[in-house]
């Protein structure tokens, strides 16, 4: 079973405001074929049916991080390609080490560019993501490529060892949940 932990509401809203807390779910790191039961895959992969948000931790320290986050990504996409349509951001992690720090801000760029940029375009109408949601599930899901999803929600550096970069994570992952109310998510 995943760790379950609770996300406390918006500590900058008042009493009686909308807040945003949510219940998170840690789920071990997929591996490399996990859509087929490899690891344990399948297992984990089942309990993202009724998530809205989805948080990506990437060691930024490993050595290649971003060929990590693209492994985990196509698994989610070979298990169910509309995991890839939930608004998500992604954690580098490990930051106080000086291998990530020296690649911090080119990894965060090159993650940030995988995907559409029009799926994020804060000037969209809700009648053009509509359009996109649409005309995107017309499609044969199985012929996207990983670019042909929605870009991250924000790539974030963190350290949690030495409590770096946690404000702003937890910042973004409430960003992320107030924009799943704003329009129709995709169904697993």
């Amino acid at each position: 079973m995943p760790n379950l932990g609770r996300l406390g509401g918006d500590p900058t809203l008042g009493a009686m405001q909308f807040s945003s807390g949510a219940t998170l779910a840690d789920l071990p790191g997929l591996i490399e074929g996990a859509h087929l039961g490899k690891g344990l895959g399948r297992n984990f992969l089942r309990h993202l049916r009724r998530t809205r948000v989805i948080v990506h931790v990437v060691d930024a320290a490993a050595d290649d991080p971003v060929n990590d986050y693209k492994i985990v990504r196509d698994e989610l996409r070979m298990y169910n390609p509309k995991y890839l349509e939930r608004p998500y951001v992604v954690v580098l992690n490990k930051i106080d080490l000086p291998k990530a720090q020296d690649m911090l801000s080119s990894l965060a760029l090159e993650i940030s560019s995988v995907g559409c940029e029009e799926c994020h375009d804060s000037n969209t109408s809700k009648e053009k993501l509509n359009e996109n949601f649409n005309r995107h599930h017309m499609s044969e899901d199985d012929d996207k490529e990983l670019g042909d999803y929605p870009r991250p929600q924000a790539v974030i550096g963190a350290s949690v060892l030495r409590h770096i970069g946690i404000d702003e994570m937890l910042k973004e992952i409430r960003t992320a949940l107030g924009k799943c109310s704003d329009h129709m998510l995709p169904g697993p």
